[in-house]
């Protein structure tokens, strides 16, 4: 199986790894400088094509690991769709609503895997949680809430505090709150905006003041078709990375994190089937979650299974996260 990679830049790197993890070891690169690409591809033994374009349509490639910008996920997308080829995009799947949906319709239609780089969804102790949600539901009884947190400094790059280039607290922190939700809980019935702000106007990066516009504060509220309610916050003023999930139960609580460091475990305020009562840790291994996802894309294009972070579910983000947007923007 050839795997093309398109975008040589970290997230390449990353995914070239992953791959050969999984025992893959006939790749190709491309990049819009071509000399990026055959510096990539001397640096990690692996061939170069002279433009994307023809990295699609080499017949040779079964599929491709779209690491671009987001404006061009659309078209590349559109592209491989057209030369039949499978792919793994970064998130978010594109730009606007129209366009994910779109691209879900093509790729359905084509019957092509297509995978989008959620990798929070391989922490092996929120695994662990949606594992118990979808195998032993009576364990933790119906839901009634459920709390997602994520926030980090987000001071390394300029772009990512600017609203013209797609930054923001929204955007980059909480989009993946959104997707673990909608991974756990499905589609949700109602989208409301807590609270938005920046309090952060001036950010130090790499040495130097920068005025900046988008927010760094964010806290949404959804409400799922089974009515558990679920709350989101994300950040760009936590001196330290954290992520965490809460899930509030009639039978009890499950916590995780894709932090080792964070304890994952369930506390049962009735005997069940899997868990007595009182508190039980979540054992789990960390892993490579990259891998992971590149691992589960693979095993797709084979047949093996489905794409655990699949374009239904990114149009469903893409939509919630597109509100949450326009409600901040209207403020």
């Amino acid at each position: 199986m050839k795997i093309g990679i398109i975008g040589c830049g970290k997230q390449a790197e990353k995914h070239l790894k992953g791959f050969r993890s999984s025992g893959l070891t006939d790749f190709v690169v491309s990049d819009i400088s071509a000399e990026r690409a055959s510096a990539f591809a001397e640096a990690h033994g692996t061939t170069f094509a002279a433009s994307t374009q023809d990295l699609l349509a080499d017949t040779t490639v079964h599929g491709v690991a779209i690491c671009t910008p987001t404006p061009t996920h659309y078209p590349l997308i559109k592209s491989a769709i057209a030369q039949g080829k499978h792919y793994l995009v970064e998130k978010p799947l594109s730009d606007t609503l129209e366009q994910a949906q779109e691209l879900a319709d093509a790729t359905e239609q084509a019957g092509l895997v297509g995978a989008v780089g959620f990798t929070y969804r391989f922490a092996p102790s929120l695994v662990a949680a949606n594992d118990l949600l979808r195998e032993a539901p009576d364990e933790l009884g119906q839901i009634a809430t459920a709390t997602l947190r994520i926030g980090g400094r987000g001071s390394h790059e300029v772009w990512k505090h600017q609203k013209k280039t797609g930054g923001g607290a929204i955007q980059e922190m909480l989009v993946h709150m959104v997707d673990l939700a909608v991974w756990m809980f499905g589609e949700m019935d109602q989208i409301k905006l807590l609270d938005c702000q920046q309090f952060q106007p001036v950010r130090q990066i790499k040495g130097e003041a920068h005025n900046v516009d988008a927010e760094d504060y964010v806290v949404a509220r959804l409400t799922s078709k089974s009515g558990t309610v679920v709350t989101l916050v994300g950040d760009f003023i936590t001196p330290s990375f954290v992520q965490y999930l809460e899930i509030q139960g009639q039978n009890g609580t499950a916590m995780g994190s894709i932090q080792g460091h964070i304890n994952a475990f369930v506390f049962k305020n009735t005997d069940g089937n899997r868990y007595s009562r009182g508190a039980h840790d979540l054992a789990v291994e960390r892993t490579d979650i990259v891998a992971d996802l590149d691992k589960n894309f693979v095993d797709a294009m084979r047949g093996e299974c489905g794409p655990r972070c699949s374009v239904s579910d990114a149009v469903e983000v893409q939509r919630i996260t597109e509100e949450i947007l326009r409600q901040a923007n209207s403020l």
